[in-house]
């Protein structure tokens, strides 16, 4: 059922997002269809847990003491499993924590991505981002990865919403 809530999230909010990052310069191409989203913590903790409602669906973390996790981790991501390997020009997102550090990885496998390329990188992220997958070639996964976390002058957390992939 939580695959079927993101699922509908990402489809309803993405053409929305896709015109807002056209505006900002980033090209985007046709939605892709997200099998499933999951979050990833190479710790084994919380990682990034869905709140909101269908249509608003938000991914947050657990709040921490400093912007690295309170030491205790790398980060914290959001794996999207397309279903095959595909192209992706264009992965959005809206980072509602400023100074959240996001990034754009993928692999071949589900395990690969924290490993692997990290294709497009956003420092202090802020509002709508748009990741540049473009030169990545074709994997079925895809991670959005926070590896440092914005603060909202009560602590150190990310909390992103309006997830879209664009070939």
């Amino acid at each position: 059922m939580l695959s079927v809530l993101v699922l509908v999230s990402v489809a309803v909010v993405g053409g929305r997002l896709a015109k807002d990052s056209g505006r900002s310069g980033g090209s985007t191409g046709a939605p892709l269809s997200v099998q499933t989203v999951r979050s990833v913590d190479p710790s084994g903790g919380s990682g990034l847990h869905q709140t909101g409602s269908s249509g608003a669906t938000v991914w947050r973390t657990q709040r921490y003491r400093s912007a690295e996790f309170g030491n205790l981790k790398p980060g914290v991501g959001l794996l999207l499993d397309l279903g095959r390997r595909q192209r992706v020009a264009t992965v959005g997102v809206t980072s509602d924590v400023p100074g959240t550090t996001v990034e754009l990885r993928a692999g071949d496998s589900a395990s690969s991505t924290r490993r692997g390329n990290t294709l497009a990188r956003k420092a202090s992220a802020s509002g709508a981002v748009t990741l540049h997958g473009s030169d990545g070639g074709r994997h079925r996964y895809w991670l959005i990865w926070i590896p440092r976390l914005g603060s909202d002058g009560n602590g150190y957390l990310a909390q992103l919403r309006r997830i879209t992939v664009s070939g």
